[in-house]
């Protein structure tokens, strides 16, 4: 997805847009005052499907689960790009 073609290039197979991709932000949140959680002990941690696990310095873990995401706002994109059936972005005129 590195190239951009403009939609008034050389090539007619260049200039044809075939998807549009919309992008949305979203975030969780964890509160670590609210569970108890200090930096300084932290050793690791990684988040998957919302869920934020801990590792302590003392080696114990903590499964910190998000059973309220919400829901993203999908009113507005964040971004929205043109691609071909190559996916590279084709710069439109719109």
């Amino acid at each position: 997805m590195s190239n951009v073609i403009n939609i008034k290039g050389e090539d007619p197979r260049d200039t044809i847009c075939t998807h549009l991709v919309a992008e949305y932000t979203t975030t969780l949140e964890w509160d670590l005052e609210h569970l108890d959680i200090s930096v300084e002990d932290i050793a690791d941690y990684h988040i998957k499907y919302g869920c934020l696990y801990i590792t302590f310095k003392d080696g114990t873990t903590v499964e910190c689960d998000r059973s309220d995401y919400g829901n993203t706002d999908y009113k507005w994109a964040d971004k929205e790009t043109f691609y071909n059936d190559q996916y590279d972005k084709v710069k439109v005129n719109i």
